[in-house]
């Protein structure tokens, strides 16, 4: 949230990393010049859980930066601890599409089409805004760089147990009171790449289509976790895009057991498993048929608001060796 003096405009957002062990008047200094060039901050406090001798534990760092910021100044600053590379931590918040530079766009994507060529399988979450990453009073827009034609874009779906607690069937993610749920939408610069061109859909107006893939992603079925000893649950397209990335990783292990290359770029495979999913011995996808990102109903087959579908994991390694046995690229 932005000021009201603020500019209509999508807020511009920037990342703060830091160990913060403890934090200082220089660290406090810095936050508040950042708050006079954007409209709202995230101070990721960086640990690793494998290190001993730190002065304060990560949530005791969070407390005393939140209990340092001024009042009229924390709506617009939000303090998290964070064990893993800021690089990745930052590219899953995402950004409006069309607010991004070109500059930007191009830098970027000449990274992700060099990793594509080396067979680098790159997994980016959607965006937790439903299909509003741009803002509700804008039209519906795909997340950068979930929207590169050279990435695998997770969107979120909400997922429901059985009597048994045991997988019953998923929803795709949206939360209108809170104005979240999975990202989803046509790009506004990247035309549909072949691999998803039998997919194309009028709302896509001839653009990328956003996102390929699902996982659980609502934080209210989000996943169990420990921190700091303390059991909690977490969700967000930031969580299902590595359970893709995790799950990918292991096909690659039983691909390379059994004499296979391994995935590398995934979208060709995947959108193959699609259009073929009925011929095949199991379906990879759990196909999600109900809910909304807010503005994309899910649907039979691919949709703006779930892509495929979220994986079963076994049939998806078993589909992609019959991927790679017919010549698949």
């Amino acid at each position: 949230m932005s000021d009201p003096e603020l500019p209509d405009r999508t807020p511009r957002l920037a990342v703060y990393a830091g160990v913060f062990d403890p934090p200082t008047m220089a660290h406090l200094e810095i936050i508040d010049s950042a708050l006079r060039i954007f409209d709202e901050l995230i101070v990721v406090v960086s640990f690793n859980p494998k290190k001993a001798g730190a002065l304060f534990s990560p949530e005791e760092r969070v407390r005393m930066i939140d209990a340092s910021i001024a009042a009229e100044m924390r709506h617009r600053v939000r303090v998290t601890a964070y064990s893993g590379l800021t690089a990745p931590y930052a590219e899953s918040l995402g950004a409006c599409e069309a607010d991004t530079s070109s500059g930007h766009r191009s830098e970027y994507s000449a990274i992700q089409d060099r990793a594509a060529a080396l067979g680098i399988s790159h997994f980016i979450a959607s965006g937790d805004s439903g299909a509003y990453t741009c803002g509700q009073d804008q039209p519906p827009a795909g997340s950068f760089p979930s929207t590169l034609p050279s990435v695998t874009a997770v969107g979120g779906t909400t997922v429901f147990e059985s009597a048994q607690g045991i997988y019953y069937k998923e929803s795709a993610w949206g939360g209108p009171l809170d104005e979240s749920g999975g990202g989803g939408g046509p790009s506004q610069f990247y035309p549909v790449p072949d691999y998803q061109k039998s997919v194309s859909q009028t709302a896509g107006h001839g653009l990328r289509q956003v996102p390929d893939v699902a996982a659980n992603a609502d934080p209210n079925t989000g996943f169990h976790i420990v921190f700091g000893g303390q059991d909690g649950q977490a969700g967000g397209t930031s969580a299902a895009t590595p359970l893709w990335a995790a799950t990918i990783a292991l096909i690659n292990q039983d691909l390379k057991k059994k004499g296979f290359r391994e995935v590398g770029f995934a979208n060709p495979a995947l959108y193959w498993m699609g259009a073929n999913s009925a011929t095949l011995p199991a379906k990879p996808f759990h196909d999600v048929t109900t809910g909304n990102n807010l503005a994309y109903d899910a649907g039979t087959g691919w949709d703006f608001a779930t892509g495929w579908g979220s994986m079963d994991g076994a049939a998806l390694d078993a589909a992609w060796i019959l991927y790679i046995k017919g010549g698949g690229a």
